[in-house]
C-alpha cells in the first residue's frame, strides 16, 4: 500500500498547497504514524527530476512515481527512473500526451519491456540511470573494474550545431551490466565510453605484508558492494555511513605501515592499495575539491 505526495510548491507557503502530506521533510513523521504504507511515493511535476527521485528513494522507501509531468522529457525521464530501480514511472493523463511525445514513450515502454527479465534479475549495483540537460552534461558510472564515461551527445563537437543554443533537450537512458564487460544501454542523446577504474588498481595479496594493511583492504572488500549498489542508486548519505566504517582500519594503517617503502613491489602494491580507497570515496565525493 502506498501513499503519493504533492510535492512543495515553489512561491507558496503551506496551507497554500496540499502540504501535509509525504514531503521529504515529514518522513519520519509519516513512517511512524502510518506503519501499513510500503511506499511514500512522489508526483513529480516540478523541475529538477533528479533531486526529487533522490529524496524519496531511501532505505526502506523504494522509488515509485505514480505520476510525473506529461511532457517531451516523459520518455528519457522513464528510462532513467527504473535505470535507477523505480518500481514504476506513470505520466499523468497519458491518454492526452501529444503525438510526438507520445510515440517516444511508447518506444521507451517497449523497450523496458523487453529488458524486464534483465532488470528483475540484474540484482543490486547492476543497473544505473542517467540523465543529462546542459547544466549536467556528464557523469561516472562505475561496475567493478570499469568506470563508464556517460554524456549528453551535445558535448560532441561535432554534434548537432543547436549544441550552441542555451537550453539542450534532455538525454538520458538506462545501463544494465550482463557480465563483467558486458552492458545494454538504452536512451535517447547519450554518448557512453569505457576505461578501467582507477579505484581497481591492482593490489597483490602476497605482498600485503603487515597486519595493519591487511586489515584495511579486507575492510575495503567486505564493504565495496554495498557502497556501490548504495552510490548507484544515489542514496550517498547511506554510502558514505559505509564507508566511514573504514575510519579505524585507515588510521591503523597510516600509522603502521611505510607506504613508500624502498621494496619497489611493495610500494607499488600499497599504492594500489590507496588508490582503490580513493576510488571508493570517488564514486561518492570528489575529494580533490578538498583544500590543502
Amino acid at each position: 500500500m502506498l501513499t503519493n505526495a504533492a510535492l512543495n510548491r515553489p512561491g507558496k507557503k503551506p496551507g497554500q498547497y496540499p502540504s501535509g502530506g509525504p514531503l521529504p521533510h515529514l518522513f519520519e513523521a509519516w513512517k511512524a504514524g502510518a506503519p501499513s504504507l510500503d511506499l511514500l511515493a512522489p508526483d513529480i511535476y516540478l523541475p529538477d527530476f533528479v533531486a526529487w527521485c533522490d529524496r524519496y528513494q531511501r532505505p526502506g522507501n523504494p522509488l515509485f512515481i505514480p505520476e510525473a509531468k506529461n511532457e517531451a522529457d516523459a520518455a528519457v525521464h522513464a528510462l532513467y527512473a527504473i535505470g535507477r530501480g523505480a518500481l514504476g514511472f506513470s505520466p499523468f493523463a497519458i491518454e492526452t500526451t501529444a503525438e510526438a511525445p507520445a510515440a517516444a514513450l511508447t518506444k521507451a515502454y517497449v523497450t523496458l519491456t523487453d529488458l524486464a527479465p534483465l532488470l528483475t534479475t540484474a540484482g543490486a549495483g547492476k543497473t544505473a540511470g542517467v540523465l543529462f540537460d546542459k547544466e549536467h552534461p556528464t557523469t561516472h558510472v562505475h561496475f567493478g573494474d570499469l568506470v563508464l564515461n556517460v554524456s549528453h551527445d551535445y558535448t560532441f563537437e561535432w554534434a548537432s550545431p543547436a549544441r550552441h543554443d542555451p537550453v539542450w533537450p534532455r538525454g538520458g537512458g538506462l545501463i544494465v551490466q550482463i557480465a563483467p564487460d558486458e552492458f545494454i544501454v538504452a536512451g535517447n542523446g547519450i554518448i557512453v565510453t569505457f576505461a578501467p577504474d582507477p579505484s581497481a588498481a591492482g593490489v597483490n595479496v602476497e605482498y600485503l605484508r603487515e597486519d595493519a594493511e591487511v586489515r584495511l583492504y579486507d575492510a575495503m572488500r567486505a564493504l565495496q558492494d554495498a557502497v556501490a549498489a548504495a552510490t548507484a542508486e544515489r542514496q550517498y548519505t547511506a554510502a558514505l555511513g559505509r564507508l566511514s566504517q573504514l575510519r579505524p582500519a585507515v588510521d591503523a594503517f597510516f600509522d603502521a605501515v611505510m607506504v613508500m617503502d624502498e621494496n619497489p613491489q611493495l610500494r607499488a602494491n600499497r599504492l594500489g592499495l590507496l588508490a582503490q580507497l580513493q576510488g571508493l570515496f570517488g564514486g561518492v565525493a570528489d575529494l580533490s575539491r578538498l583544500p590543502g
